[in-house]
């Protein structure tokens, strides 16, 4: 199993497995995880959600593009769908009814990046590194501008992007994309005390402040994030046809 799945006071923790691609989510890993978050998203029991790896020194890679480029025959509609999923699960991420909180300890790339930063909070830990180096194999990185530079502007993105650097979690926490910065010895711990401090608040009030905040930034995040992906699937496709 890609996804493991655990429930604890109301608290649910998934964390991604896919030790042979380190972390990069095929089509069924991405309809996995999409599952793992419809089967909870009415729960009115629900208070808090938690993502992290399931890999020591990897948090995720993103998107496995290079099983995608082995289907040659996708067309244009059929590559669209395809990289749709995983555009569909940052939507579904950013609009949990209940703080989300991504864990990383180690690598996150490309969409990996993504996935981390959509999370209402980040914990990240003194071993954690950020990569949006796409660039390198001739994609930009459209989805990843959709999630950063609502939060650190155009200029540091670009920055970022074009530099090619694998950014340490200090360097995010500079940014405001992290919100704590922990030892790895200190996550678990970290964790912990963050969702005792959740479920230690008055249920509905929390639903209704989250839902409050969503609905202000709902429909700028799915746009945002919908445009990148027509933008990045022509991006794709374009690579692949040429010689």
């Amino acid at each position: 199993m890609s996804v493991g799945v655990s429930r604890k006071e109301n608290v649910l923790t998934f964390s991604i497995n896919v030790p042979e691609a380190r972390n990069a989510l095929d089509l069924p890993t991405v309809a996995d995880l999409r599952k793992v978050l419809a089967d909870v998203r009415d729960d009115p029991d629900l208070r808090l959600v938690v993502m992290q790896s399931g890999l020591p020194g990897v948090f995720s890679l993103g998107m496995n593009l290079e099983k995608l480029d082995e289907q040659q025959d996708l067309g244009v509609w059929e590559s669209l769908s395809a990289i749709a999923g995983f555009a569909d699960l940052l939507i579904d991420l950013a609009t949990m009814p209940v703080p989300t909180v991504s864990v990383v300890d180690g690598i996150a790339a490309a969409g990996g990046v993504e996935l981390a930063c959509v999370c209402d909070i980040l914990i990240g830990t003194n071993n954690a590194a950020f990569s949006i180096a796409q660039l390198r194999k001739g994609i930009f990185p459209f989805i990843t501008s959709a999630v950063l530079v609502p939060r650190i502007g155009h200029g540091r993105f670009l920055h970022w992007a074009l530099s090619g650097q694998s950014y340490p979690a200090k360097k995010l926490l500079d940014l405001g994309l992290i919100h704590q910065l922990c030892s790895p010895d200190e996550r678990e711990r970290s964790v912990s005390l963050f969702s005792e401090r959740i479920l230690g608040f008055e249920p509905a009030t929390l639903r209704a402040g989250v839902a409050a905040l969503r609905m202000e930034a709902e429909a700028e995040i799915r746009g945002r994030i919908r445009h990148a992906l027509s933008l990045f699937t022509l991006n794709c496709l374009a690579k692949r046809s040429s010689p």
